[in-house]
């Protein structure tokens, strides 16, 4: 017993202590030719969970306690020219030590190039976030809450959020658009009648523009941030893995509006 609270003690010194995350780009070339920047981000989670609480996996016998790495990022980020820019984010996303989520294990996140004819006019292309839904457009290290909610893994995309295609976006004060084509969350291979897969979202801001690709979940009340968006994602003729059993190698067309 005494040695189980004198562990509980340190995890919670420890989360105190990693209470936001810290972050720095380090620049490792900036001159006239172009800049390139490293991070590294770290996020830690202390789990105590009953027996009955693990969705997954093995058969548990015991409670769970657990101190582990929920999130590890190395991100990459170059300016070739003024007008295009490179991002890289490399990461591992961990649900616990004791149960693994399907994309656990370091990974390619992110991958994409981006070139900025205008604020208002920008083309991206690679792997990157499927532009539906806010919350999966912030980042998971600053969130409101804990941690996302089920809904955006629940579309079909590469790496739950993500997806591979090209989107053509833009900004104009408060104002931000985004029309984008992915390759869609089957792959030839197993199903060669799908569509390529479509999302678009619309958004304004009242008060503080975010003119990024990615958004804070929150600011911590340094900036008044007030976003109404629209948007919607679309494919034809999908199969769905993660439909119930039965159904899995339907056909269907997929949509969702928000």
């Amino acid at each position: 017993m005494k040695l189980r609270l004198c562990k509980w003690a340190v995890i919670a010194m420890l989360m105190l202590s990693l209470g936001s995350p810290s972050r720095a780009w380090v620049s490792l070339v900036d001159n006239d030719k172009g800049k390139l920047e490293l991070e590294t981000r770290l996020m830690f989670w202390g789990v105590s969970a009953g027996r009955d609480d693990v969705p997954s996996g093995p058969v548990q016998s015991e409670n769970i306690n657990d101190f582990f790495v929920r999130r590890a990022r190395f991100l990459v980020r170059a300016k070739a020219s003024p007008k295009l820019d490179i991002y890289l984010q490399l990461g591992q996303d961990n649900a616990g030590s004791k149960v693994l989520k399907p994309d656990a294990g370091f990974r390619i996140k992110d991958f994409y190039l981006n070139y900025k004819r205008a604020e208002g006019l920008q083309l991206l292309v690679g792997q990157f976030k499927v532009p539906f839904l806010r919350q999966n457009l912030e980042s998971g290290f600053n969130q409101l809450l804990v941690d996302r909610a089920t809904l955006p893994s629940l579309r079909p995309a590469l790496e739950g959020q993500r997806d591979e295609g090209g989107m053509i976006w833009g900004n104009r004060k408060g104002f931000q658009y985004r029309v984008a084509v992915f390759d869609g969350s089957d792959q030839d291979a197993t199903n060669n009648r799908s569509s390529f897969r479509a999302a678009t979202r619309l958004s304004y801001n009242w008060f503080t523009p975010e003119p990024g690709v990615g958004y804070a979940g929150t600011t911590i009340g340094e900036k008044r941030i007030l976003q109404v968006g629209l948007q919607g994602d679309t494919q034809n003729h999908r199969m769905d893995s993660k439909d119930d059993a039965g159904f899995t190698t339907l056909s269907r067309d997929y949509r969702a509006w928000a």
